[in-house]
């Protein structure tokens, strides 16, 4: 099944068999991966520049810290991924919460990537139930007790 980052257009659904192979490189989430990419090699190239002086040279773990899976996987604390529903940048959120120790992921329905101005009575339960379940945690041992 595809999803609406991927598709190419309307002919995705009768064509996606015919279409797949173009989706990793003329879907609006090709865009998306393509401009981050580009925006990290500006950000890098910047840096480099002796000329340019308000952002320092980049050491390698500085750059490491640019991966998002590296960095989601040295993150000790509990991670909540709440997305809209109809938010754009759902398309790696298994892989992240996969990646990610203790990583919760909640959609909320009817929303996009906005989710706080959209629902925000329903953020602010997630947001509760998110601070609950840390106290929780905090006090009592158990099977996912983390370790701040």
């Amino acid at each position: 099944m595809s999803h609406a980052l991927t598709a190419l257009s309307p002919l995705d659904g009768r064509y996606a068999s015919k279409t797949r192979a173009l989706q990793d490189h003329f879907s609006e989430f090709a865009l998306i991966r393509l401009r981050v990419r580009i925006e990290i090699a500006w950000l890098e190239a910047l840096a480099a520049e002796p000329a340019f002086d308000l952002l320092p040279p980049f050491s390698a773990g500085t750059l490491a810290e640019l991966d998002v899976l590296t960095s989601l996987r040295r993150i000790q604390v509990p991670i909540w991924f709440v997305n809209g529903q109809y938010d754009q940048l759902r398309v790696r959120e298994r892989l992240f919460t996969r990646v990610a120790r203790h990583a919760e992921l909640i959609v909320v329905p009817q929303t996009s990537h906005l989710v706080t101005a959209m629902r925000p009575r329903v953020f602010n339960a997630v947001l509760d139930l998110a601070v609950a379940t840390v106290g929780a945690l905090r006090e009592g041992p158990g099977e996912n007790e983390f370790v701040a």
